[in-house]
């Protein structure tokens, strides 16, 4: 069974993250675990979420940003940009 918001678990690979981005943004979290994060249904666009953690593992701030890594980026993601 898939749930409503399509998030297994909020407690698993971003899930809470995700789901505070999608209802911040009015999208629809996209089912599945590959491909975008996010659909918008008023325009029809998709979209690919991405982070910046501001605190390191050890709760300490981090002083040199970097966004998530997507291993499965592609020209078709790319060219959405």
């Amino acid at each position: 069974m898939v749930p409503q918001e399509n998030i297994i678990s909020v407690f698993d690979d971003g899930g809470f993250r995700e789901l505070l981005l999608t209802k911040m943004f009015g999208l629809k979290k996209m089912a599945g675990r590959h491909g975008d994060d996010g659909f918008d249904e008023e325009t029809g666009k998709q979209y690919e979420l991405k982070i910046v953690n501001l605190i390191d593992t050890k709760g300490e701030l981090r002083f040199r940003l970097g966004i998530t890594t997507c291993h499965h980026v592609n020209d078709e993601i790319i060219s959405r940009s």
